[in-house]
């Protein structure tokens, strides 16, 4: 029971680990449901499932009138499409939809059953999106103990009771950005690697170094479960993830510059690190999932330019932005995530967002082939995904895509940027491995 229920969504489920799981001859309860062929109601079942405890289906497997599975496991014929099929269902009846683990596990010759057989196995997850409603989002259904009737209509008070859950989830997941954004603002206030290491010789005007400051590109990437409830980790276990890694720059040339190394500090149910010897990095963990990435676009002699006695505040627009820089943030972020969420067991539903500050009037610093020079009109580029954890595995190289088009198009270069940005989710795809490896 433990294995199918536990297993990594990223991991293959086995015929032996189908025939464990009936072998312990488990009721259907309100946490596992056996079914000979696909049912008519497959929508229902899973949207039930999620709006109570989560579950097991198990499709290619008989019951007997004591509703405990039938051995040896019959299976169903095995087509392709049959892992799509699940996910249509699951994407066309339910409102919001729901994107389960499928598993479809093929018999084998040397399993003494027809090789064109198969289970399929669906693992739903406890949702904090419900209520998940079907039947034309009419019908919010709750899963019961009642083996003859497995579900029924949720009442007024359970489904207000559900959209308090989200609600209460969605508060959580404000505060924990909110609290990761105020963070980086204390720190960045406080921090002396901002300053330069060699004092200028020319007068200092008070207010130009921390307009300066407050005015220089910026890139933030954060990403935090959709719905978290309580914390996944305590913080010790958390130091221990944290200590075995060291993040690397995604670059062409290869990952041997550093982001993120070093002791982690504790705070408030998260880890902090800010490199020393840098303009400002920032980084954190959060016992919720909270993985969050601060870094500013600059060097020591843009902040000397600014030095300079002068009443008025630095133009905005002064510098160009360092699209490499950002570029490498954000990639690197993306090969620790899967890793991070790994360790941490999660495998549910991500927010990622990307967000480039104080863009407004910069010009490129990495030009577009052609040689023209683009401007962003915009103060903040942002690019918003919503993914599982497998998807952000398996999807890597299109979800960096995506996000470096994003950036790109902002200064109107993405349709001469395709091939750095395809060699950027090249390179993404191939550090992760490596990264995924222990390699690096």
């Amino acid at each position: 029971m433990t294995s199918l229920f536990t297993v990594p969504s990223t991991e293959a489920v086995t015929k032996e680990m189908v025939d464990t799981f009936c072998q312990l001859k488990i009721a259907e309860t309100s946490r596992v449901e056996y079914k000979g062929d696909f049912p008519n109601n497959l929508g229902k079942t899973v949207a039930a499932f999620a709006n109570t405890f989560g579950g097991i289906i198990l499709i290619g497997v008989e019951a007997d009138s004591d509703n405990r599975p039938i051995l040896p496991v019959g299976g169903v014929e095995f087509k392709r499409g049959l892992e799509e099929r699940v996910y249509q269902i699951c994407n066309s009846a339910i409102y919001p939809p729901l994107w389960p683990d499928v598993w479809v596990v093929r018999f084998e010759e040397s399993s003494g059953s027809p090789p064109d057989r198969c289970v399929v196995v669906i693992r739903v997850t406890e949702s904090q999106e419900a209520p998940h409603a079907v039947e034309g989002r009419e019908d919010i259904y709750l899963r019961t103990l009642n083996t003859s009737q497995p579900f029924r209509r949720a009442t007024v008070d359970e489904i207000q009771e559900l959209l308090t859950k989200r609600k209460a989830s969605a508060e959580r997941r404000a505060a924990i950005t909110s609290r990761f954004r105020a963070r980086v603002k204390f720190f960045r206030d406080n921090s002396e690697n901002i300053r330069p290491k060699v004092r200028p010789s020319f007068p200092i005007h008070p207010d130009t170094i921390r307009y300066f400051v407050d005015g220089m590109p910026a890139i933030e990437i954060m990403c935090v479960p959709a719905f978290p409830r309580g914390p996944l980790v305590d913080l010790r276990d958390l130091q221990n993830i944290m200590s075995r890694f060291n993040l690397m720059r995604v670059r062409q040339s290869g990952g041997d510059l550093l982001l993120l190394s070093g002791n982690w500090r504790s705070a408030q149910e998260s880890l902090l690190q800010i490199p020393a010897n840098t303009i400002f990095r920032f980084a954190e963990a959060n016992q919720y999932g909270l993985f969050g990435y601060y870094e500013h676009d600059n060097e020591d002699s843009k902040i000397m330019a600014a030095w300079r006695d002068q009443p008025s505040p630095v133009i905005e627009s002064q510098f160009d932005v360092n699209l490499t820089i950002l570029r490498q943030a954000a990639l690197s972020v993306l090969v620790f995530l899967p890793v991070f969420y790994k360790a941490l067991g999660f495998w549910g539903l991500l927010d990622l967002s990307v967000r480039a500050t104080n863009m407004r009037g910069r010009t490129p610093v990495f030009r577009p082939l052609d040689g023209s020079v683009s401007v962003c009109p915009d103060p903040e580029i942002n690019c918003e995904v919503r993914v599982t954890v497998d998807h952000l595995r398996v999807s890597l190289e299109n979800i960096a895509s995506e996000i470096m088009q994003k950036i790109h198009s902002a200064f109107g270069d993405s349709q001469n940027m395709d091939s750095q940005i395809s060699d950027d989710a090249r390179r993404t795809r191939a550090v992760f491995e490596e990264f995924n490896r222990g390699a690096i």
